[in-house]
């Protein structure tokens, strides 16, 4: 019998939580999280209950987010309960077909939508 060294398959995972109207304005700082959340390679939360709308640029920056986990064989999940004018907001720019309350269920529906860019 071998003492092979243990390696724990429990990642803890990285909560981060937006909140407020976003914009391209917050696309830098927002984006530096991301990047600094995968280089832990640990899987990622993105809590969005605080996050009352966002702009095309913050959409695509969650899109570039489902690509880079998906290349990198990493999990990244979208949390909380989803305000109306976001649900609104999604629907308006196309990225989900209808109004969603929860992140998990706007994490599926934005997946499915989104299968040929990922």
């Amino acid at each position: 019998m071998t003492n092979a060294p243990h390696i724990s398959t429990n990642v803890p995972p990285q909560k981060l939580e937006w909140k407020g109207a976003l914009s391209i304005e917050d696309a830098g700082p927002l984006h530096k999280a991301l990047l600094d959340a995968f280089q832990n390679k640990q899987p990622i939360y993105l809590d969005l209950s605080r996050v009352t709308d966002m702009d095309s640029a913050i959409i695509q920056l969650i899109c570039s987010a489902f690509k880079e986990a998906l290349e990198e064989g990493m999990e990244f999940h979208l949390t909380g309960t989803v305000q109306d004018s976001l649900q609104s907001t999604l629907v308006r720019y196309g990225f989900i077909i209808h109004e969603e309350s929860t992140g998990e269920g706007l994490e599926k529906q934005w997946c499915i939508q989104q299968q040929g860019s990922l």
